[in-house]
C-alpha cells in the first residue's frame, strides 16, 4: 500500500512541476495558447502530463526503497517531458533546464557519497560519466555529419541523458528513440508531409525511448 501511495504522490508532484516549468518556458517565448484559463492547456500538454504521471508513478513503485534512483528517475522524466513539449512547440531545448538537471545529478552523487558510501557515490559517478560520454560522442558525430540538421540542444541533452541513464540504459534508450523517429519520418515522407531534407523535433523520440527504457529496466 505504501508503494502505491508513494507512486501516486510522486506522479502528482511530477505533473504539477511539469506544468509550472512549461508555463515558465511559455513566458520566455511569449507563447499564448489558443485557450486561456486556470488548468487549461493544449491537448498535447495534457497528454504529456498524464503520461508523465503514469511513468513516474510506476517508476517510484518499481524502485520503492531506493531513494536515489527514485529521485533520479523523477527529475529525468519530469525535465525531459518539459523539454519534449518545448521542442514540439518551439524547436528549442532550454539550456538552463539542462544545466539544472546536470546540477541535480551532481548533488545526487554527492548525497550518495555522504549518506551511503564513497564506493556507492563513485559507482554512480563513473556509470553516469561513461553513459554521458557514450551518448554525447554519438550525437556530436551525428551533428557534424548532418551539418547541423541535428540541433545543438539535442547534443547537449544527449550528455545529460547519459548521466541519468548510465552506461547500461543509455544504449536501449537511444535505440528505441532512433527506431521510433525513423518510423515516424518514413510515414511522414510516404504521406508527403515532409521530405528527406526536412528536420523534425528529436526530443519527443528521445523522451519515448527513455520512458520505455526506464520502465523496462
Amino acid at each position: 500500500m505504501a508503494e502505491i501511495l508513494i507512486g501516486v504522490a510522486a506522479g502528482g508532484a511530477a505533473a504539477v512541476l511539469f506544468h509550472i516549468a512549461a508555463a515558465a518556458v511559455e513566458r520566455k517565448k511569449d507563447f499564448s495558447p489558443a485557450r486561456k484559463g486556470i488548468f487549461i492547456a493544449e491537448p498535447r500538454e495534457v497528454l504529456l502530463s498524464v503520461l508523465l504521471f503514469a511513468a513516474v508513478a510506476v517508476c517510484s513503485w518499481l524502485h520503492y526503497g531506493d531513494i536515489l534512483q527514485m529521485a533520479l528517475d523523477f527529475v529525468l522524466l519530469t525535465g525531459l517531458t518539459v523539454l519534449c513539449l518545448s521542442d514540439l512547440r518551439f524547436y528549442w531545448v532550454p539550456g538552463r533546464l539542462l544545466l539544472a538537471m546536470a546540477v541535480f545529478w551532481l548533488a545526487a552523487v554527492a548525497a550518495a557519497v555522504l549518506f551511503s558510501s564513497v564506493e556507492a557515490g563513485l559507482a554512480v559517478l563513473f556509470r553516469g560519466l561513461g553513459g554521458s560520454l557514450f551518448s554525447g560522442v554519438i550525437f556530436l558525430v551525428l551533428y557534424l555529419v548532418t551539418r547541423g540538421q541535428l540541433g545543438g540542444g539535442d547534443v547537449k541533452l544527449s550528455f545529460i541523458l547519459g548521466l541519468y541513464l548510465s552506461v547500461s540504459r543509455i544504449l536501449p534508450a537511444l535505440l528505441f528513440g532512433s527506431v521510433l523517429s525513423c518510423v515516424y519520418a518514413l510515414v511522414q515522407i510516404a504521406r508527403k508531409k515532409m521530405s528527406w531534407k526536412d528536420g523534425m523535433p528529436m526530443v519527443p523520440f528521445l523522451w519515448l525511448g527513455t520512458v520505455i527504457t526506464v520502465l523496462l529496466s
